[in-house]
């Protein structure tokens, strides 16, 4: 099932697949569509389906979260994740890593503060991201 977030304003609909290392952006009326690559190649699918179980299967990507200006998209990588930025046309702003798993995030841009949760253990935590969020303001 992937994740889908829209923004009217920009015309743009970006869908994330959990298991494949890629997502698409288009729009609604047809003029735009691309595949986003961010580590610069696309797996062959049978990777992710042949011959494993569901509860075998790492999640690559775990959720996007689109705001005004860029959308940003979690990518766990064994107990550890990061944030990716990128701009509504798929060009890539930003890549933070995380000290821990995060399997849920936020930003409050009036606080400049991003908010993780690990839902495996429960653990909230949150960062202070003002100089990162001046660099690409909301």
């Amino acid at each position: 099932m992937p994740n889908i977030i829209f923004n009217c304003d920009k015309n743009r609909i970006v869908e994330v697949l959990e298991l494949y290392p890629q997502f698409n952006i288009y729009s609604l009326d047809d003029n735009f569509s691309v595949t986003v690559m961010p580590e610069g190649k696309i797996d062959s699918y049978k990777r992710y389906i042949d011959n494993e179980t569901a509860e075998n299967k790492e999640l690559i990507y775990s959720g996007v979260n689109g705001y005004e200006k860029f959308f940003v998209i979690n990518k766990i990588n064994g107990e550890k994740s990061g944030l990716w930025f990128f701009n509504w046309d798929g060009m890539p702003l930003l890549d933070i890593k995380l000290p821990e798993l995060a399997t849920s995030f936020d930003i409050d841009f009036r606080n400049h503060t991003l908010y993780t949760l690990n839902f495996k253990n429960d653990i909230f935590k949150k960062y202070d991201l003002k100089d990162i969020l001046e660099g690409v303001s909301q």
